[in-house]
């Protein structure tokens, strides 16, 4: 594990470079896709923080990638 989005959700960095988002607040559980590599997560990551829109789409689907979705 690699990060935190402060609300429970951990980040893995895997070998090949992918990028991991627990499904809850334990590294136990599954974890899905966030980015396809760190660079990814990175632009992602600061895209949310500056409030631009993903490049090329009306609505990011890895919006809850950042912990924003609300069924949590």
């Amino acid at each position: 594990m690699f990060a935190s989005d402060g609300g429970g959700h951990l980040f893995a960095l895997a070998g090949s470079g992918r990028v991991w988002r627990s499904t809850t607040s334990s590294w136990f559980d599954q974890l899905d896709l966030a980015a396809a590599s760190l660079e990814e997560f990175l632009e992602a990551l600061a895209r949310r923080i500056s409030g631009q829109p993903s490049p090329g789409a009306e609505v990011d689907s890895r919006a809850a990638e950042f912990g924003d979705d609300e069924s949590d």
